[in-house]
């Protein structure tokens, strides 16, 4: 990173910054990225082993309260491997809005004289949240080795839908990143938005709870597709292709809309911090 000429300062002027420029700005995205995993595993005794305990915990609460406790369904799937295919891009969504929150403001003073697409925190954020969630989605494919029948080649599809998760994560991440440098107390609600953004996805249960009439509004939920997707491919059943359709739209609307805003944001961050 060097000083920010004045000509290279007025390139931040509210709309996206162009691919070649994202791309020339890669290696910073790693060294952030590298710099936020060894600060996260420093002092873990456990290490990688954390990133692993946090989906398997919730995948055992929820096959005990949903699974055995409101028997709830799980299609072609064992009730630990469906909630797993829920619970790891529903850990990456969490973690990347969550860690995105604050990304702007506790590194004030490096963006006030330092020149750099201000996207890389973010971006930077999301490149964690995938590595970390790794052995989650490694513990799925493991599960359902033991489980399913047999794997078959819909298991291929399994870590392109686990990566359309990043859609909706980092489209979550930079408006709440964006909105956080202009309205604090985002950061103090955003538990709460999480927990009901929980609510309203098929974590612990099916898409198929919810009434046929409703499955539209419903896939506006960007989380749907993913989360259906993985699941469908572990178990080699069809999913609902117009909810896919939906949901994998709205996370599309909901990172460009993201970028857009966040650029215009970036454009007055020197006043706004």
């Amino acid at each position: 990173m060097r000083p920010a000429p004045p000509a290279e300062r007025r390139r931040i002027d509210g709309r996206p910054p162009a691919l070649a420029e994202m791309w020339a700005f890669r290696e910073l995205v790693a060294v952030l990225a590298m710099k936020e995993l060894r600060l996260r595993y420093r002092h873990a005794h456990l290490g990688v082993l954390w990133a692993l305990l946090q989906p398997a915990a919730a995948a055992a609460v929820f096959s005990v309260v949903f699974g055995r406790f409101a028997g709830m369904p799980s299609g072609h799937l064992s009730y630990p491997v469906f909630a797993l295919a829920g619970a790891v891009p529903w850990q990456l969504f969490a973690f990347v809005t969550g860690q995105c929150a604050r990304c702007l403001l506790v590194n004030r003073s490096v963006i006030k004289h330092v020149y750099f697409p201000r996207l890389v925190y973010p971006l930077s954020i999301a490149a964690v949240g995938i590595v970390d969630t790794i052995p989650g989605l490694v513990l799925t494919l493991a599960l359902a080795a033991v489980s399913v029948p047999g794997p078959g080649l819909s298991w291929g599809l399994v870590p392109p839908w686990f990566g359309l998760a990043i859609v909706p994560a980092l489209g979550a991440g930079v408006w709440v990143a964006a909105l956080t440098v202009r309205l604090r107390d985002v950061h103090h609600m955003l538990p709460f938005v999480t927990q009901l953004a929980f609510v309203a996805s098929p974590v612990a249960y099916p898409l198929e709870i919810v009434p046929p009439a409703w499955r539209t509004l419903y896939a506006l939920n960007p989380l749907v597709a993913p989360i259906e997707g993985m699941r469908a491919a572990l178990s080699g059943a069809g999913c609902d292709g117009e909810v896919v359709t939906v949901s994998l739209a709205s996370g599309v609307v909901l990172l460009a809309s993201g970028v857009a805003y966040f650029q215009r944001v970036a454009a007055d961050l020197d006043d706004e911090l």
